[in-house]
């Protein structure tokens, strides 16, 4: 394999990475703005439990995960639920009180302002850019070096 192939086969394998960054990043945007449209009804919940997750990735690195478990009331139904958005710090403390916002048609739906949602969304679409410039500046190489 010749250094233009190699170089050609790196450039592509950014550019898919750097796609699928910024399809994932456009995804957890769209999940975003539908949560914030039908979670209407504003709700103050308590912050019962931080609930934590460990991983190792496959390079031995460690990370740690806090979910908040919020309880709230609606309807006169008390409901204890997770996030799923968990964040490498805790940004939130068991007993916190935050407003939340629940959908009114399925009271299990809910939005909360106080996570950090939009930082990640704006990580993989800087990073998924990132490798789609570098793919760019890679295949003008290859290109110069065919050619």
């Amino acid at each position: 394999m010749t250094a233009a192939n190699i170089l050609l086969f790196m450039a592509l394998c950014m550019g898919v990475v750097g796609v699928s960054m910024i399809g994932a990043s456009i995804v957890l945007q769209n999940s975003i703005r539908k949560k914030k449209r039908i979670c209407t009804l504003p709700v103050q919940a308590v912050v019962a439990d931080l609930e934590r997750s460990d991983n190792i990735s496959m390079e031995g690195i460690r990370t740690v995960s806090w979910f908040p478990v919020y309880e709230y009331q609606v309807k006169g139904h008390i409901i204890r639920k997770r996030s799923n958005m968990g964040h490498t710090e805790q940004i939130f403390f068991t007993g916190q009180t935050v407003t939340i916002y629940v959908n009114p048609d399925n009271e299990n739906e809910f939005y909360c302002p106080a996570e950090k949602n939009s930082k990640i969304q704006m990580i993989f679409l800087l990073l998924g850019s990132l490798l789609l410039v570098l793919t760019i500046g890679a295949l003008a190489v290859y290109k110069m070096m065919k050619g």
